[in-house]
């Protein structure tokens, strides 16, 4: 990857450090004074480092000719001519060249490829490596046409997708527990392809286990009828509580009531003690009068 890629592209896909090879000696370099185990030692790695070479040499070289055949004749021509005398055996050596001639992108190219990275992904259709690759192949080709993207830009593009969807809240409050220099792009394509994978396989069991299709749309139906169930207490709590103020307003009219007849009687009863009170006493007797007693009854 590291042969085609630009360094700021590459080291921002993989933390794997590569030093490009030295072309070695047509020798083994061995030293005149050293051991037999010295100079073996020596032989092999000098064998090892003339394969890298080879391979990296014979890979730039398919690279420039695959990219040569891509274009007309006429560009292969001028492409011949400004680089005469001057052969390209680095594949990115080739490509700068070319670019600098006639690779001059177009604001629309630089939408359009956006677009592309912020295309909406639907984990039920793609899996994860599918937005890997979008964001990936988007984030490759802002660099070639100049237009490079940051590792942020990359890692918020990639959370806003999979945030969209509604179904990775749990998994995305992992990931923003991490420290800052694990949430880093290189960090995000490992622990989303994984997080992804466990999903899904959740997805089936409960699905096979007669659970529906989604757990999701299990967790919603449940709180659905969580919400139902505080709608109808509330519901029923109100007519309580219109009941209740009925009550409480019949009970106060009653009090009224039994005040006022209280107050009317107590006021009768105090009318009738003033009437005895006002009543002339009756006449005495005159003097020497001896009440007699009543007759015997008849024999």
């Amino acid at each position: 990857m590291w042969l085609v890629l630009p360094q700021n592209i590459y080291f921002a896909l993989t933390a794997e450090n590569v030093v490009s090879p030295i072309q070695p000696p047509q020798v083994p370099p061995y030293n005149p004074l050293g051991t037999t185990t010295e100079n073996t030692l020596i032989s092999i790695q000098w064998q090892k480092n003339m394969e890298l070479w080879t391979t990296v040499k014979n890979v730039n070289a398919a690279l420039i000719a695959a990219a040569r055949s891509a274009l007309d004749q006429k560009t292969q021509a001028a492409l011949t001519n400004l680089f005469l005398g001057t052969p390209d055996r680095v594949f990115l050596d080739f490509y700068n060249k070319l670019y600098n001639k006639w690779g001059k992108s177009k604001p629309q190219d630089v939408k359009a490829n956006d677009d592309k990275m912020n295309t909406p992904w639907d984990p039920n259709v793609n899996d994860m490596s599918e937005l890997l690759n979008q964001i990936r192949t988007a984030f490759m080709f802002a660099g070639y046409i100049g237009h490079p993207k940051s590792d942020k830009e990359l890692v918020t593009t990639g959370e806003r997708l999979i945030m969209q969807t509604g179904l990775f809240n749990e998994q995305y409050k992992m990931w923003r527990r991490k420290p800052d220099n694990e949430r880093e792009w290189i960090h995000f394509d490992a622990f989303w392809t994984d997080e992804y994978d466990l999903w899904l396989e959740t997805s089936r069991t409960a699905s096979s286990m007669g659970f529906g299709g989604n757990v999701e749309e299990e967790v919603s139906n449940e709180e659905a009828a969580f919400y139902d169930s505080i709608r109808q207490f509330g519901e029923a709590n109100a007519h309580n509580s219109s009941t209740f103020e009925a009550l409480s307003q019949s009970n106060a009219q009653l009090s009224n009531n039994i005040a006022a007849s209280i107050q009317q009687l107590t006021q009768r009863m105090d009318g009738l003690a003033m009437a005895v009170n006002q009543r002339p006493p009756a006449a005495a007797p005159p003097p020497g009068y001896n009440p007699q007693a009543p007759p015997p009854p008849p024999q």
